[in-house]
């Protein structure tokens, strides 16, 4: 089975903009993948949807921070998923527009589906997007029990990275996903 995770934070700062986004990438989850997401918040309830899980702050980290949800949330809902489920992550400001990840998911060949940051951070870049990307729900846990670290000021891309590097994993040129990163102001990828 596939399941889909998206993480939002509610913050002041942007909030309208956000909740645009949120709302787009929401209804471009729902046509493209055919699949309601789990919503996991990591600021506060927001009043245009129901979220799932509202975590604690936890570090000023804004990856590791949404990733230590993201482990709460499996710990609350573990008995949700099976460990060959596959789980998709989502950011959800960021707006899928194809099927083309989930499709390649729906071949089940690989335990982990992902992408190398390097087409937006350059080619030295040896992280992975986190933005969008699949595991089996027992390679979560994996991840989780053994190359996470809430504490750690690292990017979670390059934990990511290190665990999907020691799998069974699909690295793909392309996964459908407009891309916003905070620290290029506004500009988008084609990912």
């Amino acid at each position: 089975m596939i399941h889909v995770i998206s993480t939002t934070a509610n913050l002041e700062e942007g909030y309208e903009l956000r909740k645009r986004q949120y709302i787009d990438g929401l209804t471009a989850i729902i046509q493209h993948y055919e699949i309601c997401p789990y919503i996991i918040e990591s600021v506060k309830k927001s009043p245009y949807f129901s979220e799932h899980y509202i975590g604690n702050f936890h570090t000023h980290n804004k990856g590791v921070n949404e990733f230590a949800h993201i482990k709460e949330f499996f710990e609350l809902y573990d008995s949700k998923f099976d460990d060959e489920d596959y789980i998709i992550k989502t950011t959800l400001r960021y707006e899928v527009n194809s099927s083309c990840f989930i499709d390649a998911v729906r071949q089940s060949e690989y335990d982990i589906y992902c992408k190398e940051g390097k087409d937006i951070y350059g080619s030295n870049d040896h992280s992975v997007h986190t933005f969008l990307i699949a595991m089996r729900y027992k390679c979560w846990k994996e991840f989780f029990a053994t190359t996470f670290d809430v504490t750690s000021n690292d990017p979670v891309e390059w934990f990511v990275a290190k665990y999907a590097r020691t799998k069974n994993t699909k690295f793909l040129d392309y996964i459908g996903i407009t891309a916003r990163p905070a620290s290029f102001h506004g500009k988008e990828f084609q990912c």
